[in-house]
Formats: structure tokens, sequence, C-alpha cells
């Protein structure tokens, strides 16, 4: 629910957007992100894929700058970028995508079953810190696509194998390469009712990060029932 006659709040010149949704924060990991779409509105803005999709519904490069592939159509050689640095300041490299698809590929693995059952079907292997090879079971057209998923960062989650990581205090202390960062979460007693996110410094040292947003913050509210979020949108 989107406070569509309500202009951001504008507090000592930062511009906050307000949005009320609807259900429970459980996970702000893009693995787990499809199975609660309260999760996946968030986890979109701290988290970036290899790919995403652009204004015109095409399949763009995000973390990856290109892909070649095989003439067969079973081999995807792809590319990664050099200036892009974590939430934390780390520096992203293949070895996060190789940590992602290997949490994927196991059996343990806690996300949608589809997603586990894809990626168990793909090879994958790091030729170096910014290069991956891709091999598929059979041509799939589509395979760009599915490197949209959210890539995790290896070295926060050392250790950390796909069954500890549903219950992993990574999940609600997110580290990502997207445009917004985690700021603050507010519970009222177990139930989280407030998640803050603002523009990520490290992401305004790209290219693309470069040019500001109009947006510097931004504030969901979780709300339990419809009746509840406009509730919150009258009283302001």
């Amino acid at each position: 629910i989107v406070e569509n006659n309500i202009p951001p709040q504008v507090v000592e010149g930062i511009t906050t957007y307000r949005e009320g949704v609807i259900g429970r924060v459980n996970r702000l990991n893009p693995l787990y992100a499809s199975l609660n779409p309260v999760d996946s509105d968030m986890t979109s803005l701290i988290f970036e894929g290899m790919t995403k999709i652009n204004h015109y519904g095409e399949v763009v490069a995000s973390l990856a700058t290109e892909w070649v592939v095989a003439f067969d159509g079973l081999e995807y050689m792809v590319s990664l970028r050099n200036d892009v640095l974590w939430h934390d300041g780390i520096p992203f490299t293949a070895s996060d995508v190789v940590y992602t698809v290997s949490l994927l590929q196991s059996p343990y693995f806690g996300g949608a079953e589809e997603l586990g059952t894809f990626w168990r079907t793909v090879e994958v292997e790091k030729i170096n810190d910014h290069l991956i090879r891709f091999r598929l079971a059979q041509p799939l057209a589509t395979f760009p696509e599915a490197m949209r998923i959210g890539i995790l960062p290896e070295h926060a989650l050392r250790g950390t194998n796909a069954a500890q990581l549903a219950t992993h205090p990574f999940n609600l202390a997110p580290i990502g390469t997207g445009a917004y960062q985690l700021e603050a979460i507010r519970a009222d007693g177990t139930m989280i009712r407030t998640v803050d996110l603002r523009v990520a410094p490290n992401y305004r040292l790209r290219p693309e990060g470069t040019a500001g947003y109009a947006l510097e913050r931004i504030s969901f509210r979780i709300y339990d029932t419809y009746t509840d979020v406009i509730a919150g949108i009258e009283a302001g």
C-alpha cells in the first residue's frame, strides 16, 4: 500500500519514502525471498543478481558485464564487474557467486523447491576473480534470466552451510551490493514493525550511483491487515 496522496517526508533535507506492507518480515535474504512477498520487496533493493530486468522487460547485465554462450548452448562464460563493493566495503568477486550457487545446490537448501531443483542441474566453475563458467544440462535460452538470483557475500557467511542459513543472524542483518542498505529494524515485542533502508554509500561510488537519488531513505511499515494500513495512512 503506497501513500499515493502523501508526499515523501522531508527531514533536514533527507527525503524518506514510506510504504505500508501487509504481512511479516521473515528473512531479508534473496535465496528465500520468493517465499514471502514482503521479504522480496526489501531484498530487491538490498541485493543484486548477475543480471536484472530493465524498463523494457529485457534481461541486461547487473553484477555481470557480459556473457558468451557456446555454440551448443550448454556453456556460459560470464564476466563479472570489478568495481563493485559490498555494503561493508569488501570487493565483490566470483567467489561470492560460487558460494551462492553452492547453497542453492545443497539438498538442505530451504528455499523454493524449484529454485534448488534447477540450480542442481548447473555446474559452476570459478576461472578467476571476475570470470565464471556455467555448464548446463541442456540448452536453455532463459538462463540469463535465472542469473537474476541475488548474490550473497561469501566473506560474511563463510563456513555457513545451507542447513544453517535459514536461521542465521545474517537474515535480519543483510549485507548486499544494491542501491540501498539496511539502516534499522524496529520491533514491537517479537514482531518486526519497521524496516528502514538508506542509500548505500558504496553504491554511490559506482558509475550508476553518482547521479544521486530522489529518495535517500525508504521506510517499510509492517501491518497485520489492510484496515491497519489505511488507519496508518490516515494517521499520517
